[in-house]
Formats: structure tokens, C-alpha cells, sequence
């Protein structure tokens, strides 16, 4: 009874760890198999006991079926079935005088192991298939240098650090509430089927503005609807633009003051050309009068007094 107790409470103990702390995944996996393989052990020494009575045997195959299911790979849950059917097969013959025949459990206990391993081996693997893809989705989206975010019906369902780095908060409604309006350009667009050119081989493409941290941003966001998982989904991404945006802004302006300068630099000489020539029409046309008026005062026949 002790026994029992102790192993149903690790059990238990075990099933809050991986519920509040996914991330020990793997070391909850072999935990939950050790148990699976001490669970079993302890069911078939208490049957053997009690000579392999029909209200013990019928929940030992039940539990033998469902703690398969804790191995995590088709290798260790056909050691474990093998080796469970194997215990079994010895207890009932080791046992005088069993309540059920060994002609009867024995085969019984090896066609279940098969359907067992018919049934959970293919949702095993189907289940270690889906881990992976997680694991290179997880390691896609961290490893992404922009953000990405991955909607379902309005709803964030994934996104990597990078994207709440972008938009400047890690909440899903503030996020959403940043992307609100593209989002609603997308599938006005999308659903209509009128504005195709807006989109480029499927990605629509928008930028939006918003203040952070007393900060103009600029944020190129890229949509495109995926398929993930059978699910329809909108993956989302996110470039931060804000220091090409400034840089353009800064040779904008630049390139404004240049113009003004040279448009000033040409208003000066113009200004030169024109006071310039003013002026020498003015000397000029003095100066003529003067030399005129000697040089016919230096020809005429005047007296010494004159």
C-alpha cells in the first residue's frame, strides 16, 4: 500500500512539474517512463501475490496499455511492452494456481502489447514529428533578424523577442493594437480581390508609425497568409526602418540646404553682375564726356590766359 501510494503521488508530483514547467520536458519524459517501468513492476509482483485474480489482471493490462504511452520513442515502448509481457508471462506460470488460465492471458497480454504498440506507436512518432517542427519554428523565429509574429483569428499564437523589441511592448493586445490597421488593410484587400496590385508575390506591404520612448518610429511590416499545421494563419514581419527613415530625413535636408546655398550663391552674383554693370555704364559714359571734352579743348587754338 505504500508502494502504491508512493508511486501514484511521484506520479502526480510529476504531472504539476511538466504542467507549470514545460521547459523540463525532456527530464519529465524519462521520469514519467521510470514511473511507467516501476508502476508496472509493482502491479505485476502484487498480482503474482494474489494469484493473478480477474479483478487485478484486467486493470494490470490497462495499465500496462496507457504507461506505454509515456515513452517517447517506438524503441523504448517496445522494450517496455516486450519486457512488461515478458514479467507477466513468467509471473503466471511461476504462480500455482493462477484464477485465470495461462492459456488465456498469456496470449492475451502479447496481442495487446502488439495493438498497443499499433496504436501508440504511430501518435509517438507523429508526436516527436510535431516536437521538431517546433523546435526548428522556435529556432526560425528566434534566429530571425527582424520580428515575426504568427496570428490566428486576431490572436497572437507565437513571436519571438525581436517583435516586442519592435513595436516596444510584449503585451499580445498592445502588439495587435499597433498592427490593428494593417491588419484591416490586409483583409479588406485580401477579401476583395480588387487591389492584387498592393500585393507582391502574396506579401502585402505597409508601414506604420507610432512614438516610443519620445521617438518617432518607422516599422516596415510584411503579411503573408500561411498555411501552418492545416490552420490558416497570417505570419507577420517586422523590420525597424527608424535609422534609414532618420538618415533619409537627415540627407533630405542636406540636400535642402545645399539648394538654398546655391540658390543664394547664384542670387549674389547675379546681384554682382547687375551693380557691376550698372556701374561701369555710369563711369563709362562719364568718363567719355570728359576725355572728349579735353582732348577738343587740347586741338583748339586758345590763348595762354584762355
Amino acid at each position: 500500500v505504500c508502494l502504491g501510494l508512493a508511486l501514484v503521488s511521484s506520479c502526480l508530483g510529476l504531472f504539476l512539474l511538466l504542467r507549470f514547467n514545460p521547459r523540463l520536458g525532456r527530464h519529465g519524459n524519462l521520469g514519467a517512463a521510470v514511473l511507467a517501468v516501476l508502476v508496472t513492476a509493482e502491479n505485476i509482483y502484487r498480482m503474482y501475490l494474489v494469484d493473478f485474480m480477474v479483478i487485478h489482471s484486467i486493470p494490470m493490462l490497462i495499465v500496462m496499455a496507457g504507461a506505454s504511452y509515456a515513452f517517447r520513442s517506438q524503441l523504448g515502448m517496445t522494450l517496455y511492452l516486450v519486457s512488461s509481457s515478458i514479467g507477466l508471462t513468467v509471473a503466471i506460470l511461476l504462480t500455482e494456481k493462477p484464477e485465470i488460465s495461462p492459456y488465456i492471458y498469456v496470449p492475451t497480454v502479447w496481442v495487446l502489447s502488439i495493438l498497443t504498440f499499433i496504436v501508440f506507436g504511430s501518435r509517438v512518432q507523429d508526436h516527436n514529428q510535431a516536437v521538431a517542427q517546433g523546435r526548428i519554428l522556435n529556432g526560425i523565429f528566434e534566429g530571425s533578424y527582424g520580428g515575426l509574429i504568427l496570428v490566428e483569428d486576431n490572436r497572437i499564437v507565437m513571436s519571438n523577442d525581436r517583435a516586442s523589441d519592435i513595436l516596444g511592448n510584449s503585451d499580445p493586445a498592445r502588439m495587435m493594437h499597433r498592427l490593428s490597421s494593417t491588419l484591416s488593410d490586409f483583409q479588406r484587400l485580401d477579401e476583395s480581390g480588387s487591389c492584387k496590385s498592393d500585393f507582391e508575390h502574396d506579401i502585402y506591404r505597409n508601414e506604420i508609425t507610432f512614438m516610443l520612448n519620445k521617438r518617432q518610429m518607422w516599422i516596415d511590416v510584411f503579411v503573408r497568409r500561411v498555411d501552418v499545421s492545416g490552420g490558416d494563419m497570417l505570419l507577420i514581419s517586422l523590420y525597424d526602418v527608424t535609422d534609414r527613415r532618420q538618415a533619409l530625413s537627415d540627407l533630405e535636408q542636406s540636400e535642402q540646404m545645399l539648394i538654398e546655398a546655391r540658390d543664394t550663391a547664384e542670387e549674389a552674383l547675379e546681384v554682382r553682375g547687375t551693380f557691376l554693370a550698372n556701374m561701369s555704364h555710369e563711369i563709362r559714359t562719364t568718363m567719355n564726356g570728359v576725355i572728349g571734352m579735353t582732348i577738343l579743348l587740347l586741338r583748339a587754338d586758345l590763348s595762354a590766359a584762355q
